[in-house]
């Protein structure tokens, strides 16, 4: 089998070349580490081809786990071929990797992507005089478009020779001097401010930075519940009330007729309600990443972030956090500091993810009509309730507070206009996801639900006066909320088949949606959180203080709107 190690910096295009090239769905993203394990697939055409997608490096010495892989594979189990992406906007920068591969002496192709992105801002590029001054062959390609690929699979094809060493340099500042004179002789610049420039002059602008930030945000859950994404969701609805309607006329009088129409379209009908609002969520987000700002958002949160005793790189965990509580835990593994890792682990869950989009969705469109400024304040209320948290946390471990933040440093990617088919590919992923869900777990508890109501009255009973001061203290909102520990969704599952879900007064509703939403995460989220944690107990007191700061939080705000 002949290998292929495809080999570039983080957000260089390797993924989406991958793709084009294998013919897979692996997920693409404009955002600097993306790919954090090797894959692999068998080169289009080409069954005893395979063609490996490593981790994006900067140089031959690893400064992270998955670089450590991605260089051990290079110099431990060397490939047939290197293919080593260059990202032609960043020509300069990307050739210090590309002169320690070309030491290792392995047969080498490079492909300087972007393109049409060079010839669209007027750069001159000449790939043929790059190939002298390299001694190995180039290409010029756009793995987005789809552009010089052919050319590249005929060179892969073709019998290759190892290159000639790369010169030896006696120290970083030569070896620095030599790539500026390899690229001053292959790329003529146009001079004139690209497109990022120009962007970044908004984006990233003293004052208007973050107020931006907070404005793209709210007109993200704008758009899913008052836009595009309310208006589909009504259409489901409408259908399912339909659905359910003709199974009564069906089955009027037949067991199997209640257990459907209640058990299963009263609990995941109700959920697939709001699958268009989260599909807009998803769609937004995935416009937001790919197009390159919210590497922005990053570096402009960098510095808030400080004052609470964290990164910018804890940014990533709490972006997973919006889609799901586990990867999101998961992620907080690049963090370097050990104590802020363990103590963003332990909080990111603050943030509504995607499972509990759909209680803030019920309480929006049940108690208070439709107003769609709910889900954005929601959002805000978890990031203050996250860093809030953690400024406590890391106070109290006064060592972790005195130790100083490490540098964070993140490569800017250029904008780039999203492609519509990953952009649809990916919020389908979530969506599907958030649907398979629905068809197995949640149809379940709906159906558990039904078939216990008579007994889970008593259970819920016992446990409502818990909720009492929170202004929720019926047994309905008691066996929802306990059900919503499994998995969020369960709360509006649970609350479609028990018929309560416009039970709540205002200050109920609100009381209720932000217990659930700071509370403890589901199950399979506290799981993940005792395997980064090493420890019961720590997970133990996590969980505690989770759902303290939740019954203080919802407690507080139903007396105060009570009182007025």
């Amino acid at each position: 089998m002949k290998t292929i190690a495809l080999v570039g910096n983080p957000n260089s295009g390797k993924t989406t070349l991958f793709n084009a090239l294998t013919g897979q769905r692996q997920f693409v993203g404009n955002w600097p580490g993306v790919t954090v394990q090797v894959k692999q697939g068998k080169l289009r055409g080409q069954h005893n081809t395979l063609l490996l997608d490593l981790p994006g490096l900067y140089s031959l010495a690893p400064l992270a786990p998955e670089e450590a892989v991605a260089c051990d594979l290079l110099t431990n189990h060397p490939p047939d071929i290197i293919l080593n992406i260059v990202d032609g906007t960043n020509l300069q920068r990307n050739l210090y990797l590309t002169m320690r591969l070309l030491a290792l002496g392995i047969p080498m192709i490079v492909a300087v992507n972007c393109a049409d992105v060079l010839r669209k801002r007027g750069d001159v590029f000449s790939a043929a005089v790059l190939a002298r001054k390299l001694s190995c062959p180039v290409v010029e390609i756009s793995a987005l478009r789809d552009s010089g690929l052919d050319r590249l699979v005929e060179m892969l094809r073709a019998d290759l020779h190892p290159p000639l060493q790369a010169q030896k340099h006696e120290s970083i500042a030569e070896t620095y001097a030599h790539i500026e004179r390899i690229t001053r002789s292959c790329m003529r610049p146009s001079g004139k401010p690209n497109m990022t420039e120009r962007i970044d002059n908004i984006v990233l602008h003293k004052w208007l930075a973050l107020p931006l930030f907070v404005l793209v945000m709210t007109g993200v859950y704008y758009l899913a519940a008052a836009g595009p994404g309310a208006w589909l969701g009504g259409l489901v609805e409408q259908a399912i009330a339909g659905l359910g309607t003709s199974l009564g006329q069906v089955m009027p009088s037949l067991w199997l007729g209640a257990l459907l129409q209640e058990g299963v379209l009263g609990g995941a009908g109700m959920l697939l309600g709001f699958v268009p609002q989260l599909m807009m969520v998803f769609l937004c987000l995935s416009v937001l990443e790919a197009s390159g700002y919210l590497s922005r958002v990053a570096f402009l949160l960098d510095a808030a972030l400080r004052k609470f005793g964290l990164s910018g790189k804890c940014f990533m965990p709490m972006l997973l956090a919006t889609g799901c509580s586990v990867p999101a835990i998961l992620a907080t593994r690049a963090i370097d500091c050990p104590r802020q890792r363990s103590v963003v682990a332990a909080t990111c869950s603050f943030l509504p993810c995607s499972a509990k989009l759909p209680i803030i969705a019920l309480v929006a469109n049940g108690v208070f009509g439709g107003a769609w400024w709910l889900a954005p304040l929601m959002y805000f209320i978890g990031a203050a309730a996250m860093l809030g948290s953690t400024r406590v946390m890391l106070w109290i471990d006064g060592r972790a507070m005195r130790a100083p933040t490490a540098e964070f440093l993140l490569e800017m990617p250029q904008y780039r206009m999203p492609s519509g088919r990953d952009i649809a590919r990916s919020a389908w992923r979530r969506t599907a996801e958030f649907m398979k869900k629905a068809g197995s777990v949640i149809v379940l508890s709906g159906v558990f639900v039904w078939l216990l109501s008579g007994v889970l009255q008593p259970v819920g009973g016992a446990i409502a006066w818990l909720f009492v001061p929170l202004g929720f203290g019926f047994w309905q909102a008691a066996i929802a909320t306990l059900t919503a520990f499994i998995a969020k969704e369960n709360a509006v599952a649970t609350l479609g088949v028990l018929g309560a879900a416009a039970m709540f007064t205002p200050a109920q509703g609100m009381s209720f949606l932000l217990f659930n939403l700071l509370s403890m995460p589901c199950v399979a989220a506290v799981a993940a959180l005792r395997r980064e944690l090493g420890s019961t107990k720590r997970t133990a007191l996590a969980v505690g203080w989770q759902c303290g700061v939740a019954y203080v939080v919802a407690g507080g705000v139903y007396w105060v709107m009570t009182a007025f």
